[in-house]
């Protein structure tokens, strides 16, 4: 989103012009030649724009936290990214008066205290420009330039492990300027404002064609062309006779032609190197083995073509090295003039490669196991697993000791960390001792998902008890209802949905009426108060805003950032939900009124999500075609590891925000489960993230270095599993091969053989005091696992949806005992006798809430589609060879059922 705004829409942007000059400081800001030195680039028609001379409907909205209430401000910008900038150049509507009495401030990346460090447009203090200014003859224009001494005197002023060296040009990382008056005369008009970096244009001529494929013939592709960090000149068709007709200088109207290829060229002036350099001193503070140097890329080119028939982005410098971006999903071919490469052509070469992505290849391997996964990571010459002291009420018998094992001894885990004080059981994130909501949750989920509900029900007083006296850290409006415990937890914002889902999972799980009644005042309290904040928060930035209908930007923990994350929404707008679905047992009207606004809510995500993955370049998948992406929050266009603050995820690095915090969440109900922009987002996912990080690189490079299939198990996961959503994903999206390798090597890069298999924090961490006995990640595994044998998937409920294919070879039996779900109790048992063509199973059926369908699943060891089923000895139809699924609606009580091969 840039450039400037009428009324509350936004404008195209505007184009960097060749004739543009920085004031006194250079020539030109003309287009660069490859290899020619960098130039001056004006980077002011890509931010959002304030004038103090224009009404305020015409200013955007977020320009409100560039004036951060300060009625002197003449003019700003602001970028989405933090910019390189040199030189700030005003032009006056008129002569103005002494330099002395402006004020330019800027925002920078640079954090200032620890566990502060929040660089983002929110909360950002201003600090002052560190540098001079000179005024033109005419007394009209001003120049700001920075100071190099300036630079490193103001670095100099922050704590020593968030210093870092000045850049050698004496730029600065910026995302807000703001001009100010202290005169108390006539207040001068600003005409223009503009900033400088300094990079080199490069040209490259492209081609972009679209309805090349038999089926894609009829449809309408009449649209425009914009693009970001760059300029574009003008376009022309590419084949004059393919229907293709230019309406405007960057229109086009394209009809259906029986010859010739659909398409348009164009000469784009495009940001090839835009690599900015930040070195800090190596300290605890800097991501995992990191040397200190951090690379982003704040002024990278994106063009954006959007069309009736659908829109993408992509990087020009993806071009650079001749290959073609193929963006099947949209009916798009990209490539350099004169390659003599055309869409259909290309796109069944790519196919005759046989070229497939991660997701493909793992659907065709035999599936992962936990015995694989921890062999892979630690050798079987691991220690044995310990013996639990305690069992989980749901027991599991499965023909893998293993998994078994590592199921009871989780629980455990969890169990022998909730520690009682008085008469109160504490949910404690172990090692730290500290309630905390944003991750707490997750312990009071797993035990009730495992039918531990005396102590989760006793476990939620201190919740309750302080609701409404604190609030979490963030544009909040106010904290009536909020559910939040501590000073820690106030910077991990994320707490208050997620624990209002664990409280709506509690009911649900264990259908105590009782307690749902006696806490329904801070149910609906809590539930209130996301909806105020979502409505106050609409209020405040508009409907057109990016973030409309989110809820406040608000921090998200140990990087301290204040974001919009997709997750953080996800996870609030399911505690809404599922809240809604809990309270109308008793209360029917405000539980539709509460559905009713959680349904808005997932409206206004996938509202964001829609911009988001229209401006974000595509990326190329290992099946030689493109994705599209979604990044992990609304005003980033890309992956925030390579466009964000590279500081600004703290020890973890910036990818943390791309793979353990990203879009994945979408996956849990905001995007229906066969969304193909889901579909997208996690090829991205598993073929570029989680493969090619670093932490799975140094994985890889110690544990099977000249394995070629060690992606298998070493990929999957970056820095911190219990925050990753893939495995479950994948499970909603029906992918259980996927499924199952994402949980079993999330699992074993988290436990360590030589603690007694407690997990850790972090893959790479270990000990106790140092992110290890990690009680969070552990109800994470116990989550994921759960799903595996009984999973309520919204009003339907899934038995032996993920259960592993070997688990039913011959005479091998899986059983369920005492499993609580939204629904009742459930109970299986499913035993094998394939080799005679026969599995036997007998399945209590949850008596408390009617599911809308019950989904029993059959995997048969190799896949065999089933030809028919008994039910208590009569024929039943309801079944389905593709899902291996048995219906067993209208059922109650406990049935026997036999499917024949």
């Amino acid at each position: 989103m840039a450039g400037a705004a009428v009324g509350t829409q936004y404008l195209p942007w505007p184009r960097v012009l060749a004739d543009s000059t920085p004031g006194a400081a250079s020539d030109a800001i003309a287009a660069a030649a490859p290899g020619a030195e960098s130039q001056p680039f004006d980077l002011a028609p890509f931010g959002l724009h304030y004038r103090a001379d224009l009404p305020p409907e015409q200013n955007p909205a977020e320009t409100q936290w560039l004036t951060d209430g300060k009625a002197d401000t003449l003019a700003g910008i602001m970028w989405e990214e933090h910019r390189p900038v040199r030189e700030i150049e005003v032009t006056f509507a008129e002569p103005i008066p002494d330099l002395s009495q402006l004020i330019l401030e800027v925002t920078t990346n640079t954090p200032t205290a620890k566990q502060d460090n929040r660089p983002t447009w929110w909360s950002r203090q201003y600090e002052s420009f560190p540098g001079a200014a000179s005024k033109s003859t005419d007394g009209r224009q001003v120049v700001f330039r920075t100071d190099r001494d300036l630079v490193v005197q103001r670095l100099s002023q922050y704590p020593p492990s968030f210093q870092f060296q000045a850049d050698p040009q004496g730029l600065i990382l910026v995302d807000k300027i703001r001009l100010r008056y202290s005169g108390t005369g006539k207040r001068p008009v600003v005409s223009q404002l503009r900033a400088f970096g300094v990079c080199s244009l490069t040209p490259i001529s492209i081609e972009i064609e679209w309805g090349f494929e038999p089926d894609q013939h009829d449809r309408v592709f009449d649209g425009q062309i914009q693009i970001y960090n760059g300029q574009l000149d003008d376009i022309k068709p590419l084949d004059a006779n393919a229907g293709v007709s230019l309406t405007g200088p960057r229109q086009w109207r394209s009809v259906s032609a029986q010859s010739g290829r659909r398409g348009i060229q164009a000469q784009v002036l495009y940001v090839a190197n835009d690599a900015q350099e930040v070195k800090f001193k190596p300290g605890g503070d800097l991501p995992t083995g990191s040397t200190g140097l951090l690379t982003f890329h704040p002024n990278r080119t994106v063009v954006t073509v959007r069309t009736a028939a659908g829109n993408f982005s992509f990087a020009p410098r993806d071009l650079e090295a001749g290959e073609p971006l193929l963006v099947r999903s949209m009916g798009f071919f990209v490539t350099r003039c004169g390659s003599g490469l055309s869409g259909l052509p290309y796109q069944r070469q790519t196919a005759a490669k046989g070229l497939e992505t991660i997701r493909q290849r793992v659907r065709h391997l035999p599936e992962q196991s936990i015995a694989r996964a921890l062999a892979d990571q630690y050798t079987t010459q691991r220690k044995p697993y310990p013996e639990p002291e305690d069992n989980p009420p749901m027991q599991i018998d499965v023909p893998d000791e293993l998994a078994s094992t590592a199921w009871r001894l989780a629980f455990w885990h969890v169990k022998r960390r909730c520690i009682k004080e008085g008469d109160t059981y504490l949910f404690y994130i172990w090692p730290y001792k500290a309630l905390l909501g944003q991750e707490s949750w997750r312990i009071f989920n797993a035990l009730d998902l495992l039918g531990e509900h005396a102590m989760t029900k006793n476990g939620f007083g201190p919740w309750f008890k302080s609701q409404g006296t604190l609030v979490a850290r963030g544009l909040f409006f106010d904290k009536v209802g909020a559910l939040n415990v501590s000073g820690w937890d106030l910077n991990h914002s994320q707490g208050h949905g997620s624990m209002l889902y664990a409280m709506a999972q509690h009911y649900l799980l264990s259908g105590d009426r009782a307690w749902l009644t006696e806490h329904l005042p801070n149910l609906k309290a809590a539930a209130e108060w996301i909806v105020g904040q979502r409505n106050l928060w609409l209020d405040k930035v508009g409907p057109n805003s990016w973030s409309a209908g989110l809820i406040p930007p608000c921090e998200l923990g140990d990087y301290a950032d204040w974001r919009s994350l997709y997750q953080t929404n996800v996870f609030y707008w399911r505690g809404l939900k599922t809240v809604a679905t809990a309270i109308a047992d008793v209360d029917p009207a405000a539980g539709a009124r509460f559905w009713d606004d959680a349904e808005q809510y997932r409206r206004a995500i996938i509202k964001a999500v829609d911009r988001s993955i229209l401006l974000a370049p595509v990326d190329k998948a290992r099946d030689g075609s493109c994705r599209r992406y979604i990044p992990p929050q609304p005003y980033l266009r890309g992956l925030c590891d390579q466009i964000a603050n590279p500081y600004s995820a703290g020890h973890a690095g910036s990818l943390v925000m791309d793979s353990d915090c990203g879009a994945a969440a979408l996956g849990l109900g905001v995007l229906p489960a066969d969304d193909p922009r889901l579909d997208e987002l996690l090829d991205v996912l598993e073929d570029r993230i989680y493969l090619e990080n670093w932490m799975v690189r140094m994985h890889t490079a110690q544990r099977q270095p000249n394995n070629p299939d060690a992606w298998f198990t070493i990929g999957a996961y970056y820095y911190q599993c219990g925050y990753s959503q893939s495995a479950l994903a994948h499970i909603f999206r029906d992918d259980v091969p996927n499924y199952l390798r994402s949980m079993f090597n999330q699992y074993a890069v988290d436990v360590d053989p030589e603690k007694g298999y407690q997990f850790r924090e972090h893959p790479n961490r270990t000990g106790e005091g140092n992110g290890g006995d990690k009680t969070f990640e552990v109800g994470a595994f116990l989550e994921r696992m759960r799903a595996m044998f009984v999973m309520e998937d919204a009003d339907q409920l899934w038995l032996a949806r993920a259960t592993p294919r070997a688990w039913l070879e011959q005479d091998k039996k899986i059983a369920v005992k005492n499993a609580p779900s939204h629904f009742g109790t459930v109970a299986y048992e499913i035993v094998s006798n394939v080799d005679h063509g026969q599995i036997s199973a007998t399945v209590t059926i949850p008596a408390r809430r009617l599911p809308k369908a019950v989904l029993f699943r059959l995997r048969h060891p190799h896949a065999a589609p089933i030809q028919s089923v008994t039910v208590d000895g009569n024929p039943w139809h309801a079944f389905d060879q593709a899902k291996e699924a048995i219906r067993l609606d209208g059922l109650s009580g406990k049935v026997t059922l036999v499917a024949q091969y």
